[in-house]
């Protein structure tokens, strides 16, 4: 018997072990009242789908609270035995999504775990267009048939907003590879779908590398454009539309022929011209003040910062411990010989 027929016939036993072991946790707990319902998938199905669970549970007795939980935690922890394996990365948005629903703190951080592992400037948008989606399953009070209990094995995580706490970091790197490639990415039509937060938090960054401010206006005027489509409004409310995003372009870094009079379909007059008075003082090589809104404060290259995500953090500090070691020794070897 060959490794994949020895891999099916244990996927059979434990499929079947697994529907005794539902049947025996839940008939015991809700016999009477018939409020859990289990189905019984193929054989041929996966133990643990992209979509999530194969069974269905629904719970209606609060008094069973306790009850429900450990029957829960008694089958998810059967079903983590068997490996998971995420194979594309829709795939994994699609069971982040659903392990969000379940409230699954394990299977997040799987998910998390594997698209941190293959973020990369191909997938970033995709990725992180997706990350505003990923909210807390919000509870409606008139919902009396709530859905399996959260699966919070962390203390600390316990009464807090954990989705966006888990997403963090990987929102993190996303943005740090759009900064190291900011003039391909920007020019992405996949830009232009995001949310005013998101586009926001891009082209405000001081960390973003791009060779001219005019890509940054670039982006925010499409964007503009297609939110107004988006609200059926015409191009006379771009500024309403925009908002501080007008403000997002470092003008005062601009050459003066890059600052067109075009621009002002954005900007109010007195803005428009504040900018080009900065520019035309700073082409005479003439003191003049800052521009508001670091409109002419320079962006920063990512190599001047400190490390901002805890990956590149944990890095640094085991750098940090070697450097130590190894000065201890020196030191312990000169003393000794000295």
């Amino acid at each position: 018997m060959d490794t994949s027929e020895v891999s099916a016939v244990w996927a059979t036993d434990l499929k079947e072990f697994l529907y005794n072991v539902v049947q025996h946790l839940f008939s015991s707990y809700f016999k009477q009242t018939k409020m859990v319902v289990v189905t019984r998938e193929p054989e041929t199905e996966p133990m643990l789908g992209d979509s999530g669970f194969d069974e269905t549970i629904s719970f209606t007795n609060s008094e069973q609270n306790s009850c429900r939980e450990q029957a829960y935690r008694d089958l998810t922890s059967i079903m983590k035995a068997a490996p998971l394996q995420i194979n594309s990365l829709q795939t994994c948005l699609n069971l982040l999504t659903t392990a969000i629903s379940l409230q699954d703190i394990t299977l997040v951080k799987r998910c998390i775990e594997y698209l941190n592992k293959n973020l990369n400037n191909e997938n970033v948008l995709i990725v992180y267009s997706f990350l505003h989606k990923c909210q807390m399953p919000t509870m409606d009070p008139n919902q009396l048939q709530p859905s399996a209990p959260p699966l919070v094995e962390d203390e600390h995580l316990k009464g807090t907003n954990w989705v966006q706490t888990l997403i963090e970091d990987l929102r993190d790197n996303c943005l740090v590879i759009i900064d190291e490639n900011a003039d391909h990415l920007l020019k992405q039509p996949e830009l232009l779908q995001l949310p005013y937060k998101d586009i926001y938090d891009i082209v405000t960054r001081d960390t973003l590398r791009v060779s001219s401010e005019r890509v940054i206006y670039n982006v925010i005027y499409s964007w503009g454009l297609e939110e107004c489509n988006r609200m059926t409004l015409s191009k006379h409310h771009l500024p309403e539309v925009l908002r501080q995003l007008r403000y997002a372009p470092r003008y005062g870094l601009m050459k003066r022929k890059e600052f067109k009079r075009k621009m002002e379909e954005i900007l109010e007059e007195k803005d428009w011209r504040k900018i080009k008075f900065y520019l035309e003082e700073k082409a005479k090589n003439r003191r003049v003040d800052e521009l508001p809104n670091k409109m002419s404060r320079p962006r920063l290259l990512t190599t001047d910062l400190k490390p901002t995500t805890k990956a590149q953090i944990n890095a640094r500090e085991r750098l940090t411990r070697c450097e130590r070691c190894i000065i201890n020794v020196l030191t312990c070897w000169t003393a000794i010989f000295d």
